[in-house]
């Protein structure tokens, strides 16, 4: 069984929360190689604000990979954990709390998906989020720690095939 989403969190939180200075489209594909395990891949596609408002965009895009494992073995329906790489080639990169950054993401996840009649899939998940290298404080755009961690929340509404 296959699953492709969005996350609502993501597509309609960073322009509401950003007031319109951050946009995002995460578009994330599920395929389930057996019944306990498995596979993702993320593409998302970013516009962030150079200037503003009006807002002037430039649009980049992140792409991560992950593979998820479903303890009672009905993947990809269910109680699931795994963990995810994520990949930002830009150095503007939307993140919490002041900070940008680009480069490599470790995300560990622990969610719930739901394969309603007709085939509408709805999962939530909680993680932890650490962000690698090229860490900039928006206020002062020097140098950040290396790594910076935080708590990360997704809402997926898809269709699953």
């Amino acid at each position: 069984m296959n699953v492709v989403g969005v996350d609502a969190l993501d597509a309609l939180g960073w322009p509401l929360f950003s007031q319109g200075a951050v946009l995002e489209f995460p578009v994330t594909f599920e395929r389930a190689f057996t019944h306990d395990f498995s596979g993702l891949g993320t593409f998302s596609l970013r516009g962030l604000a150079t200037s503003g408002p009006p807002w002037v965009y430039t649009f980049t895009y992140g792409v991560s990979v992950g593979a998820r494992y479903y303890p009672w073995g009905d993947a990809p329906r269910g109680l699931w954990a795994g963990p995810r790489v994520s990949y930002s080639p830009r150095d503007r990169e939307p993140l919490i709390l002041g900070l940008v950054g680009s480069g490599v993401r470790i995300l560990g996840e622990l969610g719930y998906q739901w394969i309603l009649q007709g085939g509408v899939a709805l999962g939530f998940s909680l993680g932890w989020d650490q962000i690698g290298y090229s860490i900039y404080s928006a206020s002062n755009e020097g140098p950040f720690p290396d790594a910076v961690g935080g708590l990360r929340t997704s809402f997926m509404v898809g269709w699953s095939f």
